[in-house]
């Protein structure tokens, strides 16, 4: 039997998860409910022919409940969610975050330590069924933490982690695809100055970008193995490869993963 799920906001990140699920079979429609404030968004998902619901409360008709909203609007949400949770259906239900930064133990003060939760961070890449999002759970059964990590999965790959490598995850996967955008970006201005157009730089840029994720992703080799595989004695990939470490680059990625790292720490603190 299907279990019946609900999502708490249908903002770009929860469309792309539901997207991915209805696709993969991981959930079907009859047994999806949404709710949003936003009245734009319920009619498109009414559009689409997928349940509505008219309050938060009303999610408890349903086994998993996804909290899809921002960090700032999370309280509200968990103020009415623990008014669906009582002794008597506290085993019957998971909630699964995917509101950044927020912990386990913050979310367990409003819903009771014994309750099922899953916190996901996962990335942007989700929106083009590409993403890393890593789950941990809390209280959880196997099936039910396998029921969630199977949804992810259909949406990119997921791991599952310890939460205290969550600061982590939102260093390297959360803000990792702006590092590599910035990354791309400098590539297409430099190769602007060498003399191509802007548009023959970004499609050769994006592309190639793109290629060596899916030779990392699906080749046998290690990133160390294709940089050697790349790089011919005294060519013009071993000149770049050394201009890059002349000027720190090692040094400047480090950064930006420890710094974000860091960041990450300082706002869950808080």
């Amino acid at each position: 039997m299907q279990e019946k799920v609900a999502f708490i906001g249908y903002g770009n990140m929860a469309n792309a998860i539901i997207s991915a699920a209805l696709n993969s079979d991981c959930i079907n429609k009859k047994d999806l409910y949404i709710y949003d404030l936003n009245a734009e968004k319920l009619n498109k998902a009414k559009e689409l022919n997928i349940n509505t619901i008219g309050s938060i409360k009303e999610s408890a008709i349903c086994k998993y409940v996804f909290i899809c909203v921002k960090p700032q609007n999370i309280n509200e949400v968990l103020n009415e969610l623990k008014e669906t949770v009582n002794e008597n259906n506290i085993n019957d239900k998971v909630f699964v975050s995917i509101a950044a930064g927020i912990k386990t133990e913050y979310i367990l003060s409003f819903l009771g330590k014994n309750a099922k939760l899953i916190r996901i961070m996962p990335n942007v890449c989700l929106m083009q069924n590409e993403g890393a999002s890593a789950l941990t759970a809390h209280n959880t059964t196997e099936d039910e933490f396998d029921f969630v990590f199977k949804i992810f999965n259909s949406c990119g790959t997921a791991v599952k982690t310890d939460e205290k490598n969550f600061d982590a995850v939102t260093a390297l996967s959360g803000s990792g695809p702006a590092f590599c955008f910035e990354f791309v970006n400098e590539m297409i201005n430099a190769a602007e100055k060498c003399g191509l157009s802007r548009k023959e730089a970004e499609v050769l840029a994006i592309q190639t970008m793109y290629g060596s994720a899916k030779m990392l992703k699906f080749g046998d080799k290690s990133a160390d193995e294709l940089i050697k595989m790349v790089s011919s004695p005294n060519g013009t990939t071993v000149a770049g490869l050394e201009a890059m470490r002349k000027n720190n680059f090692k040094k400047s990625v480090e950064s930006a993963i420890v710094f974000a790292n860091n960041r990450s720490v300082e706002l869950g603190n808080k």
